[in-house]
C-alpha cells in the first residue's frame, strides 16, 4: 500500500541527511520548551514561533504539506480547550462577557482566553516541529535513534512493527469495505452493526494470524530481536553544527522566557 503519512518523497534539505539523534534531541527539547513557556511570555512566544519556522525553512518541505498534517490536531485541542474561556472565574479574574443562563451564568475570561491560547500555540508548534522531524527521517531510522539514545529493545520493536503493519491493516479493511459495498450492503441500523462486528472480528483474527505468519519468517531468517539495517549511525560535523545552532536558539527562548 502507498502511503505518505510522514516521509515526504520530494525535495531534500540539510535535515534529511543528518543522523537522527541530533533531530530528536533538539525536537524533544523544543516541545518541553513549549510546555514551560507561559503564553504571555510574547518574547518567549515569538522566538518560539521562530525557532519552529527555522526548522520549517531548513527542512525545504512545502508548507502546505506541513500545514495539511499540523492543523490535523486542531480539532482534538478545540475539543478539549473550547471549555477553557469559561473555567477560570474565581477572584482577580478579568470578566470580557457575560451571559444568563437560567439559574446561573457563562462568563467568559482573559485569564480563560489566555490559557486556551497557550494550548493552541503549543499543540501547533509542537506538531509541526514533529511533523519536520518524521518528513525528514525515515520512520526505521527514527526507532534505530530512540533505541541508541536507550529506549527499550521491545519498544522499539513494537514502533516499528506498528508502523509499518498499520497500512497493511488499513488495505484489508479497505478491501473488506469493498467486499460489502460490493454486495448490495443495506439493511436496518441493527444489520449495520451486526454487520461491522463481524468485520471487526474477521480483522482481528486475521491480524493475528497475519502475525504468526511474519513472526515464522523472520525466525527462519535468523531474527534475533533486533532490527539491523545496512546504513550505520554515525555523527558528522553537520551533526554538530545543528545541534549547537538548534541549542543556541532553545538557549534564546529559554532566556527571553524570564523577560517580562
Amino acid at each position: 500500500m502507498e502511503h505518505d503519512l510522514l516521509e515526504y518523497r520530494g525535495r531534500v534539505g540539510p535535515l534529511h541527511a543528518l543522523d537522527p539523534r541530533p533531530k530528536l534531541l533538539v525536537t524533544l527539547a523544543f516541545v518541553l520548551l513549549l510546555l514551560a513557556t507561559p503564553p504571555t511570555r510574547w518574547p518567549a512566544v515569538g522566538a518560539s514561533v521562530a525557532f519552529a519556522c527555522l526548522l520549517l525553512a531548513a527542512s525545504r518541505l512545502p508548507l502546505s504539506f506541513v500545514l495539511k498534517r499540523t492543523l490535523v490536531i486542531l480539532p482534538f485541542v478545540l475539543v478539549v480547550g473550547l471549555s477553557l474561556p469559561f473555567l477560570r472565574t474565581g477572584e482577580g479574574t478579568h470578566r470580557l462577557a457575560e451571559w444568563q443562563l437560567g439559574p446561573g451564568s457563562l462568563v467568559v475570561t482573559r485569564e480563560g482566553l489566555e490559557v486556551l491560547w497557550g494550548v493552541l500555540l503549543r499543540a501547533v508548534l509542537g506538531m509541526m516541529a514533529v511533523v519536520v522531524l518524521g518528513a525528514t527521517t525515515p520512520f526505521p531510522a527514527l526507532a534505530g535513534g530512540l533505541r541508541r539514545l536507550g529506549l527499550p529493545r521491545t519498544l522499539t520493536l513494537i514502533l516499528s512493527f506498528l508502523y509499518r503493519y498499520l497500512f497493511v491493516l488499513v488495505d484489508e479493511v479497505t478491501r473488506m469495505n469493498q467486499a460489502r459495498e460490493s454486495r448490495s450492503y443495506g439493511g436496518s441500523r441493527l444489520w449495520h452493526l451486526r454487520t461491522v462486528g463481524r468485520m471487526v472480528g474477521t480483522l482481528f483474527v486475521r491480524s493475528i494470524e497475519r502475525g504468526e505468519r511474519v513472526y515464522q519468517a523472520m525466525l527462519s531468517r535468523g531474527f534475533e530481536g533486533q532490527m539491523r539495517t545496512l546504513v550505520a549511525m554515525r555523527l558528522t560535523r553537520a551533526d554538530s553544527s545543528f545541534v549547537l545552532l538548534a541549542g543556541a536558539g532553545l538557549a534564546s527562548v529559554l532566556a527571553l522566557r524570564f523577560v517580562p
